[in-house]
């Protein structure tokens, strides 16, 4: 059973594997549309205990993980999340604000499925 104390994350996984994606490509010399595939590495947003999660991932051939968090001032990430610039990108607070938002969002979920770890598909 997972107690109410257990910290919870936010989590974007990309595996290496790939899939073919379709989409409509307009010719620019004729002005003619025409169906092309795209190659997109396969993606998914996991949310749930640090323990839960690891044992999700197990066995996947993951490629990259991007971990969710309130940021700081002195963060890495100002300038490629966050900005003092509002014109680019979000503020701090506007930042933390909306994780806040996320992450509560996919708390109630999660606390109302039993506290599951929850997949999400789409993230892009």
């Amino acid at each position: 059973m997972i107690s109410n104390n257990e910290p919870r994350f936010i989590e974007d996984i990309v595996l290496y594997e790939t899939q073919n994606v379709g989409m409509i490509v307009k010719d620019q010399s004729t002005g003619f549309n025409f169906s092309d595939l795209k190659y997109e590495k396969k993606s998914f947003r996991i949310f749930g205990t640090h323990l839960q999660i690891r044992n999700h991932l197990k066995g996947l051939p993951i490629d990259e993980v991007y971990l969710y968090k309130k940021l700081k001032e002195d963060s890495y990430w100002k300038e490629i999340c966050f900005s003092d610039d509002t014109n680019t990108l979000p503020t701090l607070d506007e930042y933390n604000t909306k994780f806040e938002e996320k992450f509560n969002f996919y708390n109630e979920i999660y606390v109302a499925r039993g506290k599951k770890t929850l997949i999400i598909n789409n993230i892009g």
